[in-house]
Protein backbone atom coordinates (compact mmCIF):
# COMPACT_ATOMS: atom_id res chain seq x y z
CA UNK A 1 0.00 0.00 0.00
CA UNK A 2 3.40 2.52 0.47
CA UNK A 3 4.19 2.07 -2.78
CA UNK A 4 1.49 4.27 -4.05
CA UNK A 5 2.74 6.71 -2.35
CA UNK A 6 6.69 6.64 -3.67
CA UNK A 7 6.08 8.18 -6.90
CA UNK A 8 4.41 11.35 -5.96
CA UNK A 9 6.87 11.99 -3.17
CA UNK A 10 9.72 11.40 -6.01
CA UNK A 11 8.06 14.28 -8.63
CA UNK A 12 8.04 16.76 -5.68
CA UNK A 13 11.33 15.91 -4.69
CA UNK A 14 12.51 15.93 -8.18
CA UNK A 15 10.71 19.30 -8.74
CA UNK A 16 13.05 20.68 -5.46
CA UNK A 17 15.21 20.01 -6.50
CA UNK A 18 15.14 21.41 -10.25
CA UNK A 19 14.26 24.47 -8.72
CA UNK A 20 17.53 24.45 -6.82
CA UNK A 21 19.82 23.99 -10.00
CA UNK A 22 17.43 26.44 -11.49
CA UNK A 23 18.44 28.95 -9.55
CA UNK A 24 21.89 28.67 -8.79
CA UNK A 25 22.14 28.40 -12.78
CA UNK A 26 20.82 31.66 -12.97
CA UNK A 27 22.89 33.03 -10.44
CA UNK A 28 25.90 31.64 -11.95
CA UNK A 29 24.43 33.80 -15.23
CA UNK A 30 24.72 36.89 -13.59
CA UNK A 31 28.03 38.88 -13.29
CA UNK A 32 27.51 41.42 -10.62
CA UNK A 33 28.79 44.79 -11.98
CA UNK A 34 33.12 45.84 -11.29
CA UNK A 35 33.17 47.32 -7.82
CA UNK A 36 34.78 50.77 -7.89
CA UNK A 37 36.97 51.86 -4.82
CA UNK A 38 37.45 55.24 -3.74
CA UNK A 39 40.56 56.88 -2.14
CA UNK A 40 41.27 60.19 -0.65
CA UNK A 41 44.50 62.18 -1.83
CA UNK A 42 45.43 65.51 0.18
CA UNK A 43 48.38 67.89 -1.29
CA UNK A 44 49.35 70.68 1.70
CA UNK A 45 52.08 72.91 1.14
CA UNK A 46 52.69 76.31 2.55
CA UNK A 47 55.18 79.76 2.33
CA UNK A 48 55.26 82.74 3.62
CA UNK A 49 53.29 83.59 -0.02
CA UNK A 50 50.94 81.17 -0.04
CA UNK A 51 48.96 77.87 1.12
CA UNK A 52 47.90 75.51 -0.55
CA UNK A 53 45.28 72.43 0.81
CA UNK A 54 43.50 69.91 -1.48
CA UNK A 55 41.95 67.03 -0.59
CA UNK A 56 40.06 65.38 -3.50
CA UNK A 57 39.12 61.22 -4.66
CA UNK A 58 40.77 59.19 -6.93
CA UNK A 59 39.28 55.93 -8.42
CA UNK A 60 40.31 52.28 -8.60
CA UNK A 61 38.91 48.91 -9.98
CA UNK A 62 39.83 45.47 -9.79
CA UNK A 63 38.36 45.37 -13.76
CA UNK A 64 41.09 45.90 -15.74
CA UNK A 65 39.28 47.90 -18.37
CA UNK A 66 36.75 49.79 -15.54
CA UNK A 67 40.41 50.93 -14.36
CA UNK A 68 42.19 51.59 -17.32
CA UNK A 69 39.02 54.44 -17.61
CA UNK A 70 39.19 55.04 -14.55
CA UNK A 71 42.18 56.40 -14.01
CA UNK A 72 41.92 58.70 -17.10
CA UNK A 73 39.13 60.22 -15.03
CA UNK A 74 41.97 60.87 -12.24
CA UNK A 75 44.57 62.25 -14.16
CA UNK A 76 42.27 64.83 -14.88
CA UNK A 77 41.38 65.41 -11.67
CA UNK A 78 45.20 65.86 -11.02
CA UNK A 79 45.94 68.06 -13.88
CA UNK A 80 43.29 70.33 -12.80
CA UNK A 81 43.95 70.72 -9.35
CA UNK A 82 47.83 71.09 -10.12
CA UNK A 83 47.25 73.62 -12.62
CA UNK A 84 44.72 75.57 -9.87
CA UNK A 85 47.53 75.35 -7.63
CA UNK A 86 50.43 75.83 -9.75
CA UNK A 87 48.73 79.17 -11.13
CA UNK A 88 48.18 80.67 -7.41
CA UNK A 89 51.66 79.98 -6.55
CA UNK A 90 52.73 81.95 -9.21
CA UNK A 91 50.92 84.91 -8.63
CA UNK A 92 51.59 85.12 -5.17
CA UNK A 93 55.50 84.78 -5.74
CA UNK A 94 54.49 87.78 -7.95
CA UNK A 95 52.79 89.92 -5.91
CA UNK A 96 54.28 89.79 -3.28
CA UNK A 97 58.29 90.87 -5.14
CA UNK A 98 56.19 93.60 -6.69
CA UNK A 99 56.21 94.72 -2.89
CA UNK A 100 59.34 94.25 -2.41
CA UNK A 101 60.63 95.71 -5.37
CA UNK A 102 58.55 98.92 -4.96
CA UNK A 103 59.55 99.37 -1.17
CA UNK A 104 56.17 98.55 0.01
CA UNK A 105 55.27 97.09 3.70
CA UNK A 106 54.23 93.66 2.95
CA UNK A 107 50.50 92.53 3.49
CA UNK A 108 49.93 90.62 6.62
CA UNK A 109 48.29 87.75 4.32
CA UNK A 110 48.96 85.62 2.25
CA UNK A 111 47.18 84.10 -1.12
CA UNK A 112 45.28 80.61 -0.60
CA UNK A 113 43.75 77.56 -2.08
CA UNK A 114 41.35 75.15 -0.49
CA UNK A 115 40.34 72.50 -2.69
CA UNK A 116 37.67 69.42 -1.40
CA UNK A 117 35.29 67.27 -3.45
CA UNK A 118 32.13 65.65 -2.75
CA UNK A 119 31.61 62.72 -4.52
CA UNK A 120 27.68 62.13 -5.76
CA UNK A 121 28.17 58.69 -8.07
CA UNK A 122 30.93 56.35 -8.54
CA UNK A 123 30.38 53.06 -10.04
CA UNK A 124 31.59 50.91 -13.18
CA UNK A 125 29.26 52.84 -15.93
CA UNK A 126 29.38 56.13 -13.91
CA UNK A 127 31.19 58.59 -12.03
CA UNK A 128 30.00 61.83 -10.30
CA UNK A 129 32.02 64.51 -9.00
CA UNK A 130 31.82 68.45 -8.13
CA UNK A 131 35.07 70.20 -6.88
CA UNK A 132 34.54 73.26 -4.45
CA UNK A 133 37.24 75.29 -5.54
CA UNK A 134 37.90 78.05 -2.54
CA UNK A 135 40.64 80.90 -3.73
CA UNK A 136 41.78 83.99 -1.12
CA UNK A 137 43.88 86.28 -3.30
CA UNK A 138 43.16 89.48 -1.33
CA UNK A 139 40.23 92.07 -0.93
CA UNK A 140 37.74 91.43 1.61
CA UNK A 141 36.74 87.78 1.05
CA UNK A 142 37.86 84.47 -1.34
CA UNK A 143 35.51 83.21 -3.44
CA UNK A 144 34.87 79.46 -4.42
CA UNK A 145 34.10 78.14 -7.77
CA UNK A 146 31.95 74.95 -7.91
CA UNK A 147 33.19 72.36 -11.08
CA UNK A 148 31.49 68.90 -12.38
CA UNK A 149 33.46 66.30 -13.26
CA UNK A 150 30.97 64.06 -14.71
CA UNK A 151 32.49 60.61 -16.18
CA UNK A 152 31.15 57.77 -18.78
CA UNK A 153 33.21 55.11 -17.63
CA UNK A 154 32.32 52.37 -20.40
CA UNK A 155 32.68 54.99 -23.53
CA UNK A 156 35.43 56.53 -21.41
CA UNK A 157 34.03 59.98 -22.31
CA UNK A 158 33.61 63.35 -20.13
CA UNK A 159 29.84 64.52 -20.13
CA UNK A 160 28.72 67.99 -20.74
CA UNK A 161 25.33 69.49 -19.15
CA UNK A 162 23.97 68.81 -22.52
CA UNK A 163 24.65 65.62 -22.38
CA UNK A 164 22.70 65.25 -18.93
CA UNK A 165 19.75 67.60 -19.98
CA UNK A 166 17.83 68.33 -22.76
CA UNK A 167 17.73 71.59 -22.81
CA UNK A 168 15.00 71.99 -25.11
CA UNK A 169 12.90 71.54 -21.75
CA UNK A 170 14.68 74.31 -20.09
CA UNK A 171 11.14 75.89 -19.19
CA UNK A 172 9.93 72.66 -17.29
CA UNK A 173 13.62 72.24 -15.92
CA UNK A 174 13.52 75.41 -14.09
CA UNK A 175 10.18 74.88 -13.09
CA UNK A 176 11.00 72.04 -10.74
CA UNK A 177 14.05 74.27 -9.56
CA UNK A 178 11.89 76.65 -7.93
CA UNK A 179 9.72 73.93 -6.77
CA UNK A 180 12.83 71.94 -4.89
CA UNK A 181 14.37 74.97 -4.38
CA UNK A 182 14.89 75.66 -0.08
CA UNK A 183 15.06 79.28 0.95
CA UNK A 184 13.77 78.98 4.82
CA UNK A 185 15.56 81.90 6.03
CA UNK A 186 14.56 84.18 2.42
CA UNK A 187 18.16 84.83 2.42
CA UNK A 188 17.98 84.30 -1.46
CA UNK A 189 16.34 86.83 -3.49
CA UNK A 190 16.10 85.55 -6.82
CA UNK A 191 14.99 81.94 -8.11
CA UNK A 192 17.27 78.85 -9.67
CA UNK A 193 17.29 78.42 -13.02
CA UNK A 194 19.86 76.82 -15.69
CA UNK A 195 21.56 79.78 -17.18
CA UNK A 196 22.39 80.82 -13.09
CA UNK A 197 23.51 77.26 -12.09
CA UNK A 198 27.58 77.04 -11.48
CA UNK A 199 27.72 72.94 -12.10
CA UNK A 200 25.68 69.66 -12.16
CA UNK A 201 26.01 66.08 -10.68
CA UNK A 202 24.07 63.44 -10.50
CA UNK A 203 23.39 60.08 -8.10
CA UNK A 204 21.44 57.07 -9.25
CA UNK A 205 18.07 58.80 -8.17
CA UNK A 206 18.46 62.81 -8.54
CA UNK A 207 20.09 65.62 -10.34
CA UNK A 208 22.07 68.01 -8.08
CA UNK A 209 22.49 71.81 -9.36
CA UNK A 210 24.69 73.83 -7.45
CA UNK A 211 24.84 77.89 -7.08
CA UNK A 212 27.63 79.78 -6.33
CA UNK A 213 27.82 82.82 -4.13
CA UNK A 214 26.40 86.03 -5.60
CA UNK A 215 24.34 83.51 -8.22
CA UNK A 216 21.10 83.84 -6.13
CA UNK A 217 21.57 86.66 -3.68
CA UNK A 218 24.31 88.74 -1.64
CA UNK A 219 27.86 86.92 -0.85
CA UNK A 220 26.37 86.06 2.86
CA UNK A 221 23.58 83.81 1.08
CA UNK A 222 26.64 81.33 0.62
CA UNK A 223 26.10 78.69 -2.31
CA UNK A 224 22.85 77.02 -3.07
CA UNK A 225 22.03 73.08 -4.07
CA UNK A 226 18.69 72.01 -5.23
CA UNK A 227 18.33 68.50 -5.51
CA UNK A 228 15.58 67.32 -8.10
CA UNK A 229 14.82 63.78 -8.54
CA UNK A 230 15.44 61.65 -11.59
CA UNK A 231 11.96 60.83 -11.60
CA UNK A 232 10.68 64.08 -11.56
CA UNK A 233 12.81 65.13 -14.19
CA UNK A 234 11.48 62.03 -16.72
CA UNK A 235 12.98 62.44 -19.95
CA UNK A 236 14.42 65.99 -19.49
CA UNK A 237 17.43 64.03 -17.85
CA UNK A 238 19.46 62.08 -20.58
CA UNK A 239 21.16 59.04 -18.71
CA UNK A 240 19.94 55.95 -18.21
CA UNK A 241 21.39 55.84 -14.12
CA UNK A 242 18.45 54.74 -12.39
CA UNK A 243 19.47 50.98 -12.29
Amino acid sequence: MKSKFIFPELIFKCSILSMFVYVMFLSACHTAAPKVTVEERTVASKTDAWTVDVQYRVFASSDEAVNASLENLNVQLERYVSAMSDSLKVDAEEIFKSFEADSLPRPSWGYALNVTDTVYMATSEYVSVRLAVYQFTGGAHGMTNFVAFNYDVENQKFLETTDLLDFEKTVAINNLLKENFENPEQCFDIDPTLDLVSSINFSASAAYFTFGHYSLGPYACGPAEVTVSLKDLGESFLLNVAK
